[in-house]
């Protein structure tokens, strides 16, 4: 067998198992709620959705009816998954018009730095 897959689709496929591994979190942390135990931190549910777990936590949200009015959390969820998408679409924009993201990236990166290189 040849495991020889682009690098996107290995990107993709880990963006499907966080957004899956989110969603399975909002699922137990209701039930947790609903038998009075041990919660997920809301650090730790912010943590995933930062990590790309921004549509797991929307289909978890709505699916088990939890931490849908939570204030600042559901605040602060839409403000990574708009920050998300807002990078995604620069980096998509960028390409189209045949900017090197990665290069301009690194040259950000070490002005930032202060190194002449």
């Amino acid at each position: 067998m040849n495991y020889n897959f682009p690098i996107w689709f290995w990107a993709f496929a880990t963006l499907i198992m966080i957004n899956i591994a989110v969603f399975g979190l909002f699922g137990w942390d209701k039930r947790a709620a609903r038998l009075n135990n041990r919660r997920v931190p809301e650090a730790t549910l912010l943590l995933w959705v930062f990590m790309g777990g921004g549509a797991g936590a929307l289909s978890g949200q709505k699916y088990f009816r939890h931490k849908t009015q939570k204030q600042p959390f559901k605040s602060q969820m839409m403000v990574i998954i708009a920050a998300q998408i807002f990078l995604i679409t620069a980096y998509a924009v960028m390409s189209a018009m045949g900017i090197n993201v990665g290069q301009v990236l690194n040259e950000f990166w070490w002005s930032l730095a202060g190194s002449n290189r």
